[in-house]
């Protein structure tokens, strides 16, 4: 496996770099509004398929939480 999982050649996710900002900085947006995706389902699909990345959904587990 690379160190970039949107890099493997064989990979049943799609993702796009802007997929990849957009769960960043919702993550940050989200603590500070937690209702913002209330009405926006279609961002929130996004969010799940990009941390269902197999490399990504193991560092949302073993990442440091930050205080903001």
């Amino acid at each position: 496996m690379s160190r970039f999982p949107w890099a493997e050649k064989r990979q049943d996710i799609k993702v796009t770099w802007a997929d990849f900002y957009w769960e960043i900085c919702s993550t940050t947006l989200l603590v500070f509004k937690p209702d913002l995706l209330d009405i926006y389902p279609r961002l929130v699909t996004l969010r799940k398929k990009v941390q269902s990345i197999p490399a990504i959904a193991d560092w949302v587990l073993r990442r440091p939480q930050t205080k903001l």
